[in-house]
């Protein structure tokens, strides 16, 4: 990971100093976005997982009634 260091110019910021904060923010960016897609792939068993857990417990089901107490 790159990292810059942020300087004012004189009354504001300079075109380089602009354009070397957007390209920290690219590749920042890229590399979130590399990290969430390995994830997502190590995640597809554990979402499967989490829901057989959740099904094994016989969740009540709502049968479409307006029955608070039911619920």
């Amino acid at each position: 990971m790159v990292l810059c260091r942020i300087e004012m110019a004189g009354s504001g910021w300079n075109d380089a100093v602009i354009t070397n904060a957007l390209i920290v923010m690219a590749q920042v960016l890229a590399h979130a976005n590399e990290n969430a897609v390995q994830g997502q792939q190590h995640q597809g068993g554990a979402d499967e997982l989490r829901l057989y857990r959740f099904m094994r417990n016989h969740p009540p089901t709502l049968k479409g009634r307006y029955d608070l107490e039911g619920v």
